[in-house]
């Protein structure tokens, strides 16, 4: 499950998703937003993308799982990876490699 703890709060706490501390976002979409974030442990930084799942219909919702199993199978060197995937209630994190360089087109 995803902890989430406020950088975003008042008191100025760390923002956690699961084992990942949020530094800052990186991209935004319809649905989703990109963030930047450290592996607690190994210091790996990774791109989280935060998607509200309330703001999905059905074919949307659909559209996303396929995109999951897709990025699961794919093991390239050309091609950003998955992670890991964490689903609550409301929200799901796609947890990927991070590409510095920039925006892939």
């Amino acid at each position: 499950m995803a902890t989430v703890k406020g950088k975003s709060q008042p008191h100025g706490g760390i923002v956690r998703i699961g084992c990942y501390e949020i530094d800052r976002t990186i991209g935004k979409g319809n649905f989703a937003v990109v963030k930047l974030a450290t592996h607690m442990y190994t210091k790996t930084k990774v791109a989280i993308k935060i998607i509200d799942k309330t703001q999905l219909d059905d074919d949307n919702m659909k559209k996303i799982y396929r995109e999951i199993q897709i990025m699961k199978m794919l093991k390239h060197p050309h091609i950003i990876r998955l992670y890991q995937v964490i689903e609550t209630e409301r929200m799901l994190y796609l947890v990927t490699e991070y590409a510095s360089g920039g925006e892939i087109i």
